[in-house]
């Protein structure tokens, strides 16, 4: 782990709290370590197990972590949990709390330990003027919606019990979806390219759709799981559109009684996001890449319409436009290596290569339908928001003009990316 410590004084530095507890009794023993305590030992489960003194090997216990700024407390899985969790919501809180407890408990989403008010009381008395986070069970929505499924278009209020996913959208706003659309169908329909999926928009899609859930089919494409739209459909089908936030994952996702599901989900999607987050970084410490990528994503929208975009775009002599005068060598490379989806974007270019080619549309790939959005969701980058930046205008036109003497300098540069 890596942060930056505030020299001001010993309140100023992060503080953790590992905690055991039960939802069958009062006892409970808890554990203060510093950040850099915690950076130089870097804990993983047994770690925690011998702190707090519990016997036992890490699969009889289950591992939760909260922060004051997170909703609800997130189920570490594995050990690696615990430092892309730290990395991506807590680094900048006062303190973060580590919640062991018998795996055969209830989530402490759901259900308070008897425990719970003495433990937080010592850990804020402990803490001094570092603000201790305090997790808020939440019991199960009851809802009856009134909507429709968007796969097997029935009422939503007919789905079995164990298939309801109940979220709470913030507001007194609930929805329910079926865990089959969500997360993957217990069962394989045989399709004949009739049928009505007013919500899969790619038929190409639909095996995989139907048998991993729309959530993860949106993550194969790139898209990060806290900026995904899910839908319903009104008594006259027309969808209703729903995003699951990361207020959402953590309210509703992870603790509901599907929540061992969406927690794997999570997890695998957190880690890729941290994998990119740091290559990202390492490509827009570079100033000029920014205002590269910011064009690029611009000329590929503009590529039908606008002579300039088709000369960037042309000019890299790349079959899918990667080189100069957008990137060099070297930028290219680390690109096709950003993790997206299950693989890389070298991976995900490959495979709507070969999507293109089994449909015989191999040499109609779409400079803005198809590259696009895999671009983006590599990058970070969202069109809707660029074109609204301020900044887009003048980017272009200083991007042209050093371009001139670049076009055709990427023919033959990159060539790591292939039809094949």
């Amino acid at each position: 782990m890596s942060s930056k410590m505030d020299p001001k004084g010993q309140d100023s530095e992060q503080l953790w709290w590992f905690v055991t507890e039960s939802a069958e009794d009062s006892k409970y023993e808890q554990r203060s370590k510093l950040l850099s305590e915690v950076r130089r030992k870097n804990p993983n489960f047994s770690d925690i197990l011998s702190l707090l003194r519990l016997k036992g090997k890490p699969e009889d216990y289950n591992f939760w972590i909260h922060s004051p700024s997170m909703s609800a407390a997130v189920q570490l899985l594995k050990d690696t949990a615990i430092n892309v969790i730290w990395t991506l919501y807590c680094r900048d809180d006062p303190t973060v709390t580590v919640i062991v407890r018998p795996a055969s408990d209830h989530s402490p989403n759901t259900s308070t330990a008897p425990s719970a008010t003495s433990s937080l009381a010592e850990r804020r008395k402990v803490s001094g003027r570092r603000s201790v986070s305090e997790v808020f069970a939440r019991p199960d929505p009851r809802h009856v919606s009134q909507h429709f499924d968007p796969v097997t278009q029935e009422p939503l209020k007919d789905l079995a019990e164990s298939d309801k996913v109940q979220i709470d959208f913030g507001g007194g706003k609930y929805e329910t979806f079926s865990k089959d659309y969500l997360i993957g169908m217990s069962f394989h329909f045989c399709l004949r390219g009739t049928w009505g999926f007013p919500i899969i928009r790619d038929i190409s899609l639909t095996c995989t759709f139907l048998d991993i859930g729309w959530i993860q089919c949106e993550a194969l494409k790139g898209k990060v799981i806290t900026g995904i739209t899910v839908e319903a459909l009104t008594r006259n089908k027309r969808p209703i559109q729903f995003l699951l936030s990361k207020d959402v994952w953590m309210s509703s996702l992870l603790r509901g009684p599907h929540n061992k599901e969406f927690q794997e989900i999570w997890d695998r999607e957190q880690e890729i996001q941290a994998r990119r987050s740091m290559a990202l970084d390492y490509l827009f410490k570079e100033p000029s890449f920014a205002r590269s990528a910011m064009v690029f994503i611009r000329d590929l929208h503009h590529f039908g319409r606008d002579q300039e975009a088709q000369r960037h775009l042309n000019g890299t002599g790349h079959e899918l436009y990667l080189g100069l005068p957008y990137f060099g060598p070297d930028a290219v490379t680390r690109m096709l290596d950003l993790p997206l989806g299950k693989g890389t974007l070298q991976s995900a270019l490959q495979d709507l290569v070969r999507r293109k080619r089994e449909r015989n549309e191999g040499d109609e790939i779409c400079a803005t339908h198809d590259l696009a959005p895999v671009f983006e969701a590599a990058l970070g980058l969202d069109w809707k928001d660029l074109k609204s930046n301020s900044g887009l205008s003048s980017s272009i036109e200083n991007f042209s003009a050093e371009s001139k003497g670049k076009v055709g300098m990427g023919k033959g540069s990159v060539g790591t990316v292939t039809k094949g």
